[in-house]
C-alpha cells in the first residue's frame, strides 16, 4: 500500500535523536519521503509551516533565528517556525526575555508598548496604539504609560516617525493618515504654521522600471511608485535593477 499511514510507519524510530550515523541517514531518507514532517513522541504529523523560502537549504539541522523567530531545521527542510513574543528577542536558537531584562520591578516602555516586570521577566505587555506613545513617568520609578501621539505637540499636522501624517489640535489626535509603502512623511513649517505630508521616497532618483523593495518587486514611473507586488514566501526578488522579478528559490 502506498497510504500515508503506511509511508509514515518506518519513520517511528526516529522520533528522538538517533545516535549512529547510519540510523541518522536512514531517518533523514525516510524522512524525505513526505515531505514535510515532523517527528514527535513516535509519531510523524505533516508540518503545515510554509518552508521560508528554502532558509534550511545551507543550515545544519537545528534552531537558528530567522526574521523575528526561531526556524527549526533537519536535513536542509524546515520542521517549524515560531515567532517570538513581542517582549522576547531571538539569541541563539531561541527566543528570550529582552524587554524587562535587567529592569527593576515595575512598568516600563519597550517598543511602544507598557510592560509589567517582574523578577526580571514580562509578565504582562499592552501596546500603545498607532497614534499614541508610551512614556516613563518623569517622577515615579519603574512607572510608564501610553500617551496621546499629539499631547505637548503643537496644533497641525505632524509626522509620527516615517509612517502617519497626524492632525493635532489641543494635544489630542484629530485624525490621522498612513502614508503608503513607499512613501515617508515629511513636515515643515509655512507661515507659522506646522504642516506635513506624505511623500516618494523609495523611488525618487530611480529610472523607471522594477526594484526589489518591501519582500517584491516595486514598480517606479516617473520617479514614482506605481504598485508593489509581494514574493510568494517560496520566491524570492532578483534581477538587474530597473527589471526585477519573483523568482523561485525552492
Amino acid at each position: 500500500s502506498n497510504s500515508l499511514e503506511d509511508r509514515l510507519i518506518p519513520t517511528a524510530g526516529c522520533a528522538h535523536p538517533p545516535r549512529a550515523m547510519a540510523t541518522v541517514t536512514r531517518c533523514l531518507a525516510l524522512l524525505a519521503a513526505v515531505p514535510p514532517l515532523l517527528a514527535t513522541a513516535g509519531v510523524v504529523r505533516i508540518d503545515t509551516t510554509p518552508h521560508m523560502g528554502n532558509e534550511c537549504d545551507d543550515e545544519k539541522d537545528g534552531h537558528k533565528c530567522h526574521d523575528d523567530g526561531v526556524l527549526e531545521c533537519l536535513g536542509k527542510r524546515t520542521l517549524g517556525y515560531t515567532r517570538c513574543q513581542s517582549y522576547e528577542e531571538c539569541h541563539d536558537g531561541a527566543c528570550r526575555e529582552e524587554a524587562c531584562k535587567n529592569k527593576g520591578d515595575g512598568f516600563h516602555c519597550h517598543d511602544d508598548s507598557v510592560v509589567n516586570c517582574l523578577a526580571g521577566r514580562t509578565i504582562d505587555a499592552k501596546p500603545c496604539g498607532a497614534q499614541a506613545e508610551c512614556k516613563a513617568h518623569t517622577v515615579q520609578m519603574h512607572a510608564a504609560l501610553c500617551v496621546d501621539f499629539c499631547q505637548q505637540r503643537s496644533n497641525g499636522l505632524q509626522c509620527q516617525e516615517d509612517d502617519y501624517v497626524v492632525q493635532c489640535q489641543d494635544g489630542q489626535t484629530v485624525s490621522a493618515q498612513q502614508c503608503d509603502v513607499s512613501q515617508k512623511c515629511s513636515s515643515r513649517v509655512e507661515g507659522g504654521v506646522q504642516t506635513a505630508q506624505c511623500q516618494e521616497h523609495d523611488c525618487q532618483g530611480k529610472a523607471s522600471g522594477t526594484y526589489c523593495m518591501h519582500g517584491g518587486v516595486l514598480e517606479c514611473k516617473d520617479k514614482v511608485s506605481v504598485g508593489l507586488t509581494a514574493c510568494p514566501f517560496y520566491q524570492e526578488c532578483k534581477g538587474h535593477d530597473g527589471a526585477k522579478q519573483c523568482v523561485e528559490d525552492a
